[in-house]
């Protein structure tokens, strides 16, 4: 069933800049595909998400936020907001929230982290798992615990 009126826009909008042409980031990139896949969601769905579409929803929106989560790490909160105002615009559109009301508790209720933990969550997990010997060899290569170092010792 399709919304008469779509809940949320995207525009892109560049600004032209003295020194010369805008070179997109790899985040705004990120930022530019999540937005336009939540628009299509919003209005491909309708006004409220069902249980499935809420599935594709995080499937779509978490796949691309995990996307490089090492590069990200201990990046200023400037760089990171971009992608938590990314996260939140899902959140809000799967619990039919206004622009106004918290996302916070809304993040709580979905079992999302936001932004700045998920990486940390993300890399943590990759250590595990590299040290635990459940990843792919070439990371297992290169990890190695700090005990077993000659030098530390």
């Amino acid at each position: 069933m399709l919304c008469e009126e779509p809940r949320s826009a995207v525009y892109i909008v560049q600004q032209k800049r003295p020194n010369g042409p805008i070179i997109p980031t790899p985040i705004h990139c990120v930022v530019l595909f999540i937005l336009l896949a939540i628009s299509t969601l919003g209005v491909l769905c309708g006004c409220t998400l069902s249980l499935c579409s809420q599935a594709n929803c995080s499937d779509i929106i978490h796949n691309r936020l995990d996307y490089c989560n090492s590069l990200l790490y201990e990046l200023p909160w400037t760089t990171i907001a971009p992608l938590q105002r990314v996260q939140n615009a899902p959140a809000r559109l799967v619990l039919g929230l206004s622009p106004r009301d918290h996302v916070s508790s809304a993040l709580q209720t979905l079992h999302w982290l936001p932004i700045y933990y998920r990486i940390q969550f993300k890399i943590a997990l990759l250590m595990y798992n590299a040290l635990a010997g459940r990843c792919l060899e070439y990371i297992k290569d290169i990890v190695a615990p700090a005990a077993s170092n000659p030098g530390r010792q």
